[in-house]
């Protein structure tokens, strides 16, 4: 039987996940890199030993200070190349919180929870909009 959680990925040289969260009665959270000034979903690097359920709900917790989350659905990923020429695999869950609260790690300065529409038109990469829509699509009611 397939792991659903667990996609067979391509090779890559960094790996990173991350979550496409959302708070039913306020909607998706997004965070502001305070390096860049981006905004995007909580995600980091793959520690070693981790798996990217793992990963996704520790960044989540590091960087939002939100734990309790439900993976809802099948992750969506994306494989390209960054600026240095390594290859890069980043795997989003759509997941869902009843977390109200956010608590900031020192990566970003502001978060915001809002709407498809607006965290589609705040987000600064084209690839990571298409994989938004994609969850956005697949979402389960």
């Amino acid at each position: 039987m397939r792991d659903l959680l667990h996609p067979p990925l391509p090779a890559s040289d960094l790996v990173a996940s991350g979550l496409f969260l959302r708070l039913p009665a306020a909607g998706w959270l997004l965070l502001r890199a305070t390096k860049h000034g981006e905004w995007g979903f909580p995600k980091g690097h793959q520690d070693p030993g981790e798996d990217l359920v793992q990963t996704a709900l520790r960044e989540c917790a590091e960087e939002a200070g939100i734990a309790l989350i439900t993976i809802v659905g099948r992750p969506v990923f994306d494989h390209y190349s960054v600026p240095n020429g390594k290859s890069k695999t980043t795997v989003y869950y759509p997941a869902e919180t009843a977390t109200v609260d956010v608590h900031l790690s020192s990566e970003h300065d502001r978060f915001r929870w809002c709407s498809s529409t607006e965290a589609h038109d705040l987000l600064a990469h084209p690839q990571l909009r298409t994989l938004f829509q994609r969850a956005v699509k697949a979402w389960p009611c």
